[in-house]
Formats: structure tokens, C-alpha cells, sequence
């Protein structure tokens, strides 16, 4: 039914909510080796992020990859969640037990560190981390440092925290986010510098959607600008808004923003 609404372009708001159901059930059943394997994927679906540009193939994919993770559910959740989204159920895969401690504890791991981060966003690095203010070997140390006082100060979990090309700092941001006035007044400087003219209701609008993304997320590809939710303002997105000569001036700042720079 998903994959048919998103075809017929009808609104699929009640089959998103009953699959978000679903994977909020799945998890919280991570100590099952099945569903702790997949807890990266039952964490995204659950995110609004992930319905914004959801097409047939990605609910088929999902589809596949939990199928067969339906009957762990609890029978009173099946009932409340009858759908043909996961139609056949798989037999269970064995897992190692090693591999579900690693995924529980970096899952915790994870949990862990971004309340902790989000409770001391005063920190002083943070702060500097927060407005676009480029870090010093000093400050790196003391957020290493914060870390290690906290408990969380095991380096390979640290390390998959900071992703592929290992950028920690980067990573704290997207949790802690950007300073909303420090977002602000760059995104009206640019705007102004490179219209010669304040912005209109619909410029401000759409910077202020740029901004709440950042104070929130604290990065963004640049090219998302040309995706929902940026284009539910105008169908060509920041492009539609701006123009090419005040668009290329904001996409220059928003990469200046959400940039990870040291001293």
C-alpha cells in the first residue's frame, strides 16, 4: 500500500506512521542479535528526515531487509499493526553474539555521549564549536578531555562516532548544532552583499528555514537546498527563491558555516 500511495502520488501519511510504529517497536528489542543488525535502518525510517523524499524503491528495500524481523513483535503490537508493508516472514538469521554486544554498546555509546553533549552545550569549545569559530589544539583537548571526565572515553567507539574521514568535531556539531544568531546574520549578510537590497518576505521565509535547520542539525549538504523540505516554498528550491547570483553567495556561506575549522 506505501509503495502504491507513493506511485498514485496520494498522501501515505497513515502508512508512514504505522511503519514508524513498527520500527519504534523493533526498537526496543535490541537485545535480538536480528534486530540489533539492523537498528542503523529502524532508527532512519523512524526519523521524519527519512519520509521527506522516500520513493518505491527505498520502501522496498526496507521492506526486505525487516520482513523477516515482524513475528519478534509482540502480539498485541501485530494486531495494532496489520499492514502489508512486510508481507512474508523470513527465518530468523543466527548472529554472532559478539556482534549484538558491539551493536548495544555502540548504541549506547552513542546515546550516552549526545545527552551528554547536549547538556553542556556552555562548554566554552562547544560555544566556539557552535558559532563557526575555528578550533584550537587547546580546545580539541579540552572536548577530549570533557569526554574522558564523562566516561566516554573509549577511542574506537569515538571513532565511529566521527564517520568515514573520522571528524569527531563535525560530528559534535551535527548534535550540539549552530548558534541560531551566529546562522542568521551571516545568511542576511550574504543575501544583502550579494543583492544590494534587504530581502523580500519570501527571502526571509526561506532563510529562516536554512537557520533552523543549522541551530538544529548543524550541517547540511548544500545540495539539499534543491530538496524538500526547501522546496515546499518554490518547486526549484533555494534557486527558485534567489536567483543564481544570491544563491551561489549563500551556498558559499553555508559550506563557510557548517565548516569544521582548526586554528
Amino acid at each position: 500500500q506505501t509503495q502504491l500511495g507513493l506511485l498514485k502520488k496520494e498522501d501515505i501519511s497513515s502508512q508512514k506512521k504505522r511503519v514508524q510504529d513498527l520500527a519504534a517497536r523493533l526498537d526496543h528489542k535490541t537485545s535480538i542479535a536480528q534486530v540489533a543488525v539492523e537498528l542503523e535502518l529502524i532508527q532512519e525510517i523512524r526519523s521524519n528526515e527519512f519520509w521527506d523524499d522516500v520513493t518505491p524503491q527505498m520502501i522496498e528495500h526496507v521492506r526486505r531487509r525487516l520482513r523477516g524481523l515482524i513475528r519478534l513483535i509482540d502480539k498485541e503490537g501485530r494486531k495494532q499493526l496489520t499492514t502489508n508493508f512486510l508481507d512474508h516472514i523470513g527465518e530468523a538469521q543466527e548472529i554472532e553474539i559478539e556482534a549484538l554486544r558491539e551493536a548495544n554498546s555502540f548504541r549506547q555509546f552513542k546515546l550516552k555521549t549526545e545527552a551528554y553533549l547536549k547538556e553542556h552545550k556552555d562548554h566554552i569549545a562547544l560555544q566556539k564549536l557552535r558559532r563557526g569559530i575555528p578550533l584550537t589544539d587547546s580546545d580539541l583537548a579540552s572536548i577530549e578531555k570533557m569526554l574522558i571526565d564523562a566516561g566516554l572515553d573509549d577511542p574506537n567507539q569515538l571513532r565511529r562516532l566521527g564517520g568515514e574521514d573520522g571528524n569527531l568535531a563535525g560530528y559534535i556539531r551535527s548534535v550540539v548544532g549552530m548558534d541560531r544568531s551566529t546562522v542568521a546574520a551571516a545568511l542576511n549578510d550574504a543575501l544583502f552583499k550579494a543583492q544590494g537590497a534587504p530581502a523580500s518576505a519570501d527571502q526571509l521565509d526561506f532563510l529562516e528555514k536554512i537557520t533552523d535547520w543549522l541551530s538544529e542539525k548543524g550541517r547540511i549538504d548544500p545540495a539539499k537546498l534543491w530538496e524538500k523540505p526547501f522546496t515546499d516554498q518554490h518547486p526549484a528550491g533555494v534557486s527558485g527563491i534567489f536567483g543564481d547570483q544570491v544563491t551561489t553567495a549563500l551556498v558559499t556561506t553555508v559550506k563557510s558555516l557548517t565548516s569544521v575549522n582548526t586554528a
